[in-house]
């Protein structure tokens, strides 16, 4: 579980996901958010881009771990 490897192998899976993710939702302009709801760009615009900036978010911090794994691997352990 503590290998870098590893880490790095599910870090680019979870991030993938995550992307595909916000490209769906950028395209439709609906996010589904908290027990299967629903929130549109038009109708509830705060809470879809609240929405997106935090899908991109994630986004930075698996790269922030991804650079970890490769570059520091001793980091991790």
């Amino acid at each position: 579980m503590n290998d870098p490897r590893f880490i790095a192998l599910m870090d680019a899976i979870v991030a993938v996901v995550i992307a595909l993710d916000l490209v769906r939702v950028l395209k439709s302009g609906r996010a589904r958010i908290w027990l299967g709801d629903s929130v549109t760009r038009e109708h509830q615009p705060k809470p879809y881009w609240r929405y997106v900036h935090l899908g991109y978010g994630m986004l930075v911090f698996c790269a922030v771990v991804l650079i970890l794994a490769v570059f520091w691997p001793d980091s991790l352990r």
